[in-house]
Order: C-alpha cells, then structure tokens, then sequence
C-alpha cells in the first residue's frame, strides 16, 4: 500500500492541493476520453453505424456520470464517519512546518492516557512516556484544579511518511496530543468544512481547524510517534475571548471600585434632582398664587377706573356746556340770516 508522504511545505497552501486536483481531473477526464475515442474509432472502422455509435457514447457518458455521482456518495458517507482536521498545520520546529488532511475514526481513534500538570516540557513528555509504556491512564476521573492538561493517543486513517533530520524516513498513523482542556470541550466540530478524502473532494460534517506544535517524539516498540502541543482549537479562541474580557484581576478590582463610584454618583444626583423638582413645585405654586393676586388687583383697578369714569359731572360744567352750545347755534342763524338776504 502506497502511503501518502508528508510533504515539507514552507507555506500554507494546503496539502496535495495541485496533485489531488489533477488526479481527480484525471479520474474524470480520463473514461470520457476513453469513451470519445473508443466510439468514433467504431463508427470510422465500420464496426457500428453512426447512430449507434451516437447512442452508445451518450449512454456511456450518463453511465460514467451516474457512476461519479455514485463514487462522490460513497466517499462522503465514508468521510462523514469521521472527525476531520483539514488542512490542519503542524510544526516540527521553527523552519519545517506542513499541512495534513487527518480523519480521526471515533471513538477507536481516541484514547485517553491521563491528566498531567502543567511542568516543563522535558518533565511532560518524560511522564507521557511513562504512562503509555505501562499502558494504564493516569488519573481517569479526576479533575484538578492546578490547570492540567489532558493527554490522548490520537490515530489517523491514513500513514503519514515524514523524513525526521536525526531518525530518516519514519511512518505513522498515531501521535500524541497535548490538550488544554478535554476533547469535547477544545474542540467543536461544525458542518461545512471542504477537504480532499481519497483523492476526491468532500464537504465534511463534522471538521475543525488545528494546529500542533511537535515537541519530541516517542518510540513504542518501534513506532515512533509525535507528541503534540494542540497549539490552537476552539477552546483556545474561548481562551483568547476570556483574556480579552478580564485581562487581569486588577482590572476587575479597579472596574468594579469604579462601577461602585458611579453608582453612588448617581445616587446622590438623584436626590439633588428630587430636591430641585420640589423646589420648582413650590416656586410654581407661589407664581400661581401672585398671577391671581395681581388679575384680581387689576381687576379690582378697573372696576375702581369704570366708577370714576361713569361719575356724574358736576353742574357748571353742565351749565357751561349749555352756553356754548347755545351760542353756537345763535351764530349760525345769523349767519344763514345774512346769507338769505344777501342772496335775495
């Protein structure tokens, strides 16, 4: 069986990309052509008639497509039964770096090896390597609380070849991760991830982006096997949110003494608002009450105005008003006198 290498890539294009697609362009291609050829190599060489020969390539393209269709199923289903990583990236140090599609069958490609607290990273490994070598997990069911890390023999469906500077050209389908939380809760699987099953492209049910940073490598029973920092996951982007959020607890403290302020502040704002509010009240009450006493004043002005106008006048000034009109109309029949004689 022919494993698929581990391609030593300095960039982040994706593994096999050009290879799988021209090996599907082939798979496609290649009975299309087989079927175009094949067909009018009959009808030239008389073996069939023109229509016949019509009829049979349009029959073999259907049949070549339902079988595309088919063949596209059966490698969905097939990767839809496993947990995919595509394109996850993986560090062998600062210089060498690779992408890998990984298909983790479970629950048979994940076993738990232990709970270990945070210590150096020779320390680690060294106690990792114990732990499998007695091949008992360590500390199945408890959960501590000095930050620990979750450990797990990983096995992926395809070989993976990789030429290792110090040990050559080694093979595995196993490697060690190096959790931060449990495997449920660093990762979250979601729909709609595209990948390369087999050869082919598949949309994947159930994927999650990854990325390892391999800190040592450990030899069982002659299988050599990467141990694994999972160095980002969903839980690590919950992680960077929770940092975010509450960088420090001196932050909080002084967020919440300033919070406490604040509230007090507002507090006695409220009160000089209320005390305001009755005062204007009460000012509004007291206008009211002068706007009245000075409409009736005035009113009282009036009526007080409207007597003295409509006082009796005293009697020479009636007597004098008499005279004068007397003497107006003496001066003005002697003057309409004077005016009828001269006209006559």
């Amino acid at each position: 069986m022919k494993l698929p290498k581990l391609r030593r890539e300095t960039t982040v294009s994706g593994l096999g990309t050009q290879e799988n697609t021209a090996k599907l362009l082939i798979l496609v291609l290649a009975p299309f052509y087989i079927l175009y050829f094949g067909t009018y190599y009959l009808i030239e060489m008389n073996y069939v008639e023109e229509t016949f020969g019509i009829m049979i390539f349009f029959v073999g393209l259907a049949i070549e497509i339902s079988a595309m269709y088919g063949y596209n199923a059966k490698k969905q289903k097939d990767a839809a039964e496993h947990l995919s990583f595509p394109a996850s990236l993986w560090r062998f140090n600062s210089t060498d770096k690779t992408l890998i599609d990984l298909f983790i069958p479970p629950p048979r490609g994940i076993r738990y090896i232990g709970e270990f607290t945070k210590s150096s990273v020779e320390e680690l490994c060294k106690e990792i390597k114990k732990v499998i070598k007695e091949g008992k997990p360590k500390n199945p069911n408890r959960t501590s609380g000095n930050n620990p890390n979750y450990v797990y023999l990983i096995e992926n469906k395809h070989a993976i070849e990789y030429e290792h500077p110090q040990f050559g050209p080694l093979i595995f389908n196993r490697f060690i991760w190096i959790c931060p939380s449990k495997f449920e809760e660093t990762f979250l699987f979601t729909p709609g991830g595209e990948t390369w099953y087999g050869n082919f492209p598949v949309t994947h049910p159930k994927s999650e982006g990854l990325v390892l940073h391999v800190i040592d490598w450990h030899n069982h029973m002659g299988e050599y096997m990467p141990i694994c920092i999972v160095a980002d996951s969903t839980r690590h982007y919950e992680q960077s949110l929770e940092r975010v959020k509450i960088p420090n607890p001196e932050y909080e403290q002084i967020v919440s003494s300033k919070l406490s302020f604040l509230r007090e502040e507002n507090i006695a704002l409220k009160d000089q608002v209320s005390t305001l509010e009755d005062h204007l009240n009460a000012v509004l009450k007291r206008s009211y009450k002068a706007s009245e006493l000075v409409r009736k004043q005035l009113e009282d002005i009036k009526t007080w105005l409207g007597d003295v106008t409509r006082e009796t006048p005293p009697l020479r000034y009636r007597l004098l008003n008499l005279k004068t009109f007397g003497a107006i109309l003496i001066v003005l029949f002697i003057i309409y006198l004077a005016w009828t004689y001269m006209g006559g």
